[in-house]
Order: C-alpha cells, then sequence, then structure tokens
C-alpha cells in the first residue's frame, strides 16, 4: 500500500503514519461485529437505568467499553428504535422533567429551579 502510495499518487509516508490514518478513519481490514441483537439487548438494560438520558455516542462508547464490537451508526438506529421519545427530546434539547416521588413534608427532596423557570425565561445563578 505504501508503495502504491509512493509511485501513483507521489504520497511518501511512513508505515506507522499510514497506520494512524486509517484508524482514524476507522478502516479495518476484518472486524467482526457482535450480533445487533445482542447489542440491542444491551441497549435496553442501560435504558432501563441512567441511559435514557444519554446520546448514541455515550451509548457506543458504552458498547466499546463492554467489549460489543459495533458502529456508531448501528447504535443510533438502534437507539432510535428502541427510544424514539428520548431521540426527539435529545434533537430538539429539551430535559426531560425530573420525576419525584416525596413522602410527605419532612422527606424533601431537592428542587431544580432553574428547569421549573427556564420555560418563563428567568434564569438564576
Amino acid at each position: 500500500m505504501l508503495e502504491l502510495l509512493a509511485y501513483k499518487h507521489q504520497i511518501v509516508i511512513s508505515r506507522r503514519t499510514l497506520q494512524k490514518k486509517l484508524k482514524n478513519i476507522e478502516f479495518y481490514r476484518k472486524k467482526n461485529k457482535t450480533d445487533l441483537i445482542q447489542v440491542a439487548a444491551f441497549l435496553q438494560k442501560r435504558m432501563e437505568k441512567s441511559g435514557c438520558l444519554h446520546g448514541y455516542r455515550w451509548m457506543y462508547t458504552k458498547c466499546c467499553i463492554e467489549g460489543l464490537v459495533v458502529d456508531r451508526e448501528s447504535v443510533r438506529v438502534l437507539l432510535q428504535i428502541i427510544d424514539p421519545e428520548g431521540v426527539e427530546f435529545r434533537k430538539s434539547r429539551r430535559l426531560r422533567r425530573l420525576i419525584y416521588f416525596n413522602y410527605g413534608p419532612n422527606y424533601t427532596c431537592h428542587i431544580y429551579s432553574n428547569e421549573k423557570l427556564k420555560p418563563f425565561g428567568l434564569f438564576i445563578i
């Protein structure tokens, strides 16, 4: 490949530079991808926990950490199928309203006032 670049295109680079460039554009010779059903099950499990607030890039990173071999586009499409409402919220950059369960006046939970006042144009710094 290096000889072809040098001979045909007059581009002379080292082997290591070529490897880095191919890695940056995610160009691999062989890549055994994980079954999409297994990836969908993993994403579904993550969505039940705290993953419902995160986008496809974060989920892609979590898939890689877990050892699943998948591309970003597949994760994006699967998230769109699994959680279409969440995708719309993230696309319009709106926060999901936090849901609290309060046992009574002595069990006060935190109140994030910025979230409540934001629709009215009031910001507290």
